[in-house]
C-alpha cells in the first residue's frame, strides 16, 4: 500500500501522503514493539538465541529508519498538497 502511495514516484495527492504517513507510523510502532519484546526476553535466553535477537533488533532498527523516511516524505508532500 505504501509503495503504491508513492515513495518511488511521489504521492499524487493528499491521500497518498496520508498513506505514507500511516505506513511510516506503523513501521515505527512495529519496530518499537519488536525491539521492546526482544530486549525484555534476551537476558534469559541461550547464547545462540541472543545472537538471533541482536540480529532481529538490528533489522527492526532498519525498519524504524525506513519508517522515519516514509514519515518525512509524507509530511513534506502533505504540506505541499495542503497549500494548494
Amino acid at each position: 500500500m505504501a509503495i503504491g502511495g508513492g515513495p518511488c514516484v511521489g504521492p499524487r495527492d493528499a491521500t497518498g501522503s496520508i498513506i505514507l504517513l500511516s505506513a511510516g507510523v506503523g513501521g515505527m510502532i512495529a519496530a518499537g514493539y519488536g525491539i521492546e519484546r526482544v530486549s525484555r526476553e534476551i537476558g534469559q535466553s541461550l547464547p545462540a538465541t541472543k545472537v538471533v535477537g541482536i540480529v532481529s533488533t538490528l533489522a527492526a532498527c532498519l525498519v524504524a529508519l525506513v519508517g522515519v523516511f516514509y514519515i518525512w516524505i509524507g509530511i513534506l508532500s502533505l504540506q505541499v498538497y495542503l497549500r494548494m
